[in-house]
């Protein structure tokens, strides 16, 4: 099928395999640009499916026809036509087998985790990137369901990840265990110079290390507690 002479319409379409009839299921709003896509990445040996590329290293570009299943527009019916779809054929070249969360039921290859753990090795997050993080998590509450989850992990420990927890708790210093750069405490340095500190400001700041202090011996005391010390 000629991409370029497409209506740019959206709908649930198929990469078929002639030679053994082995296929792709997609969708979207606008077939024939994701079908350029597709073609640009296959051709160019970087497609984000490796079945399907492995396909079309194997048996080349001739052997595959693009065809169009149906038509849809808006993103329900995309998504509902497209699993039933998935469901129905079973498409080999899918790794996804969820039309709404494709990562889901994905399993990552050896390949894919090796390449995953050399890219993050060495990675730093940089200060912004943390500082929006933690902007997006103020103010964040954990749901009843949520706590009685944690409570639950917390009381099936085992002694092995007890005594894990106890000598980590032993190793870091104060409450996180968390050492500030040598930069970022040049930088707090020059941010508290000539700066004067209201009497208020300072009653907060003695009520703050205070508690800070109350914590870290009830944490203390209640490793020390379920280790049995």
């Amino acid at each position: 099928m000629d991409v370029n002479h497409l209506e740019p319409r959206g709908g649930i379409y198929a990469i078929v395999n002639r030679l053994n009839g082995n296929q792709y299921i997609g969708s979207s709003k606008n077939i024939p640009y994701r079908w350029r896509s597709h073609k640009d990445t296959l051709l160019a040996g970087t497609h984000h499916n490796r079945h399907l590329q492995h396909a079309w290293n194997k048996y080349g570009n001739d052997t595959f026809d693009w065809v169009i299943i149906e038509r849809a527009d808006s993103d329900d019916l995309l998504h509902a036509r497209e699993q039933w779809h998935l469901d129905t054929a079973k498409p080999a070249y899918n790794i996804a087998i969820d039309a709404r969360a494709p990562g889901r039921g994905r399993k990552t290859s050896d390949e894919e985790r090796t390449r995953l753990i050399a890219r993050l090795t060495g990675h730093k997050t940089s200060e912004a990137t943390r500082e929006k993080i933690r902007q997006a998590h103020l103010g964040m509450k954990a749901s009843a369901e949520t706590k009685a989850k944690i409570g639950a992990a917390s009381r099936t420990r085992s002694p092995e990840t007890i005594d894990k927890i106890r000598q980590s708790a032993l190793r870091q210093p104060r409450r996180t265990g968390w050492l500030p750069s040598p930069e970022l405490r040049a930088l707090w340095s020059a941010q508290r110079k000539g700066r004067v500190l209201s009497d208020e400001h300072r009653a907060k700041l003695r009520m703050a290390q205070t508690r800070r202090r109350s914590r870290e011996r009830l944490l203390r005391a209640a490793t020390e507690a379920a280790v049995g010390y």
